[in-house]
């Protein structure tokens, strides 16, 4: 009897203990918790850790975008833009968020939301890359060139020398027929970076602009680069067929039909074919 008595004692003396420590825990403790679980890969605990988190402390905009974190990386793209705007509601100069919101949204498809949403973060942080570079993308995604442009300018001002921006505003420009501004935009790109290569964009341009040996120069430093470009090849014997260079762009357009160019094929057959 004193034995069962000592078991019930201890065991309630457990349960009490185990009660405590449980109504003792802060938002913080659950916050902390989820990360180390987040951490281990652990995305369902983690959402449960964050929910304990919000259900001490509603106002935790921490703990909504921590959860919308794990939910992201769950595939749950509609809970963690939910999570999201939660935090945002609660904190709106977190410039962070925005981007996260707007990336999830830019997944669905829904380019205007994203766009708003990287908007925000620029205006919170006017110095925060990725507010104006991804709205810049996006804008170049959706078919909005001009727009893009702006951006790309304003994300110069924060990357002065980030390559990759110039190499997107020389190819926008070449779909605008700014030929000038496509062989300066990508003439920087490869002088900041020189494993980009442009050679073929900045050979089309200078075509446009009758410079045919220059072109020819770079189409040679494409072909350099990748052996089997098929269009450098055609359009390298465009710019030989003006400089009178008749063997050499018979050569090249053939070489450009071996490699599956339907143009170099039809002008072989216009050209040749028929005499």
């Amino acid at each position: 009897m004193k034995l069962s008595k000592i078991i019930f004692s201890v065991l309630f003396f457990v349960s009490i203990l185990v009660s405590f420590n449980s109504f003792s825990q802060t938002a913080a403790d659950h916050i902390k918790a989820g990360k180390k679980l987040y951490a281990n890969i652990d995305f369902e605990g983690a959402i449960s850790e964050y929910s304990k988190a919000i259900e001490l402390d509603p106002k935790s905009d921490t703990a909504y975008e921590l959860r919308g974190d794990s939910k992201d990386k769950r595939g749950d793209y509609t809970g963690a833009i939910s999570d999201y705007s939660m935090a945002i509601e609660i904190n709106s100069k977190d410039e962070f968020v925005f981007v996260k919101r707007a990336n999830l949204k830019k997944i669905k498809k829904d380019f205007p939301g994203a766009i708003s949403d990287y908007s925000s973060a620029y205006s919170v942080n006017p110095k925060y890359f990725d507010g104006i570079y991804l709205r810049a993308l996006t804008k170049q995604e959706t078919e909005d060139p001009k727009g893009a442009l702006a951006d790309y300018s304003k994300a110069l001002i924060i990357s002065p020398n980030n390559a990759n921006i110039y190499l997107k505003m020389g190819i926008i420009k070449l779909s605008l027929s700014d030929y000038n501004g496509t062989i300066s935009d990508l003439s920087r790109a490869m002088e900041l970076n020189p494993k980009i290569n442009a050679y073929y964009q900045r050979g089309s341009a200078k075509q446009e602009l009758a410079d045919h040996t220059g072109a020819i120069s770079d189409f040679d430093l494409a072909i350099e680069r990748n052996p089997n470009d098929g269009n450098a090849y055609f359009k390298r014997g465009l710019s030989k067929s003006i400089l009178k260079d008749r063997k050499g762009a018979r050569a090249d357009w053939q070489k450009a039909a071996d490699l599956g160019s339907k143009e170099a094929k039809d002008l072989i057959d216009g050209l040749y074919k028929a005499k």
